[in-house]
């Protein structure tokens, strides 16, 4: 009996990492980024897994399990990369159309203004000031309606190669790059030092009171709850935890650290 439940249990928590790469497989076999044929030979595979997770031997369990895991990390940042090289396709394509339509009529503001403005995107400044200074130039009548854009431009052109500031978490003063201590406030820059700060603010020995109470009963709720699991269920969830406790740690710690107060 309880080999079954953990088996149910382990099934059930392969299945919803697989729920990840597989929403992820369906949106873009409906985009028509993959063929439908793979997307459905894909599902077949998921849905072998998780069999096997449920009700394979020990081995082929954390095989299958690792698998699963690794895909549904994988997945979205592999989306993520075929998004940017299709958004990056699909912008050069209008670059190139719009060079076509100068090359038919090198007189089309149109067409030239919107090579200037993909131009911009990706990051080629002086040849998008080049041409939208070229249509203000010939179509006095545009100015009013893109001279900000190109003013815009000029000042972004400028600031090319200047360190960019970031701001103290304390205060929310501009400070340089490499700098190790906040000149308004005082406030030292660093993890360790950050935390003392972040707690001095939060309410000081009080914050690490109420901290300190509510981890004890979490972890005391979690390790009750994990006792129940077969370790092969507890182990990853405790790895999860681990990590998003790490994250959410940093976060806090850090604070707004390099962005500006509301």
């Amino acid at each position: 009996m309880g080999e079954a439940v953990a088996g149910v249990s382990l099934a059930a928590f392969a299945l919803i990492l697989a729920s990840i790469p597989v929403i992820k497989l369906i949106h873009w076999g409906i985009d028509g980024g993959v063929e439908p044929g793979l997307v459905i030979v894909a599902l077949f595979l998921y849905l072998a897994l998780i069999v096997s997770v449920a009700a394979g031997p020990s081995l082929v369990k954390v095989v299958a399990l690792l698998l699963i895991l690794v895909s549904a990390v994988l997945m979205p940042v592999l989306g993520g990369a075929a998004a940017q090289a299709e958004l990056k396709r699909m912008d050069e394509d209008r670059v190139q159309s719009y060079a076509a339509a100068l090359d038919r009529n090198p007189m089309d503001p149109v067409a030239r203004i919107a090579l200037a403005q993909e131009l911009e995107k990706r990051g080629d400044l002086d040849q998008a000031i080049e041409h939208l200074e070229w249509v203000l130039k010939e179509f006095p009548k545009l100015t009013f309606q893109h001279q900000r854009t190109l003013d815009t431009w000029k000042r972004e052109r400028e600031r090319q190669g200047v360190p960019d500031l970031f701001f103290c978490h304390m205060c929310h003063a501009e400070q340089l790059p490499g700098t190790k201590q906040c000149a308004q406030c005082g406030a030292v820059f660093g993890t360790a030092e950050g935390m003392r700060q972040r707690l001095y603010l939060d309410g000081g020995p009080k914050t690490i009171i109420r901290g300190f109470i509510v981890t004890t009963v979490a972890v005391g709720l979690g390790l009750f709850a994990l006792l129940e699991l077969p370790s092969i269920v507890a182990g990853p969830i405790i790895i999860a935890a681990l990590i998003v406790g790490a994250v959410v740690f940093l976060k806090w710690v850090g604070g707004d650290l390099g962005k500006p107060g509301d």
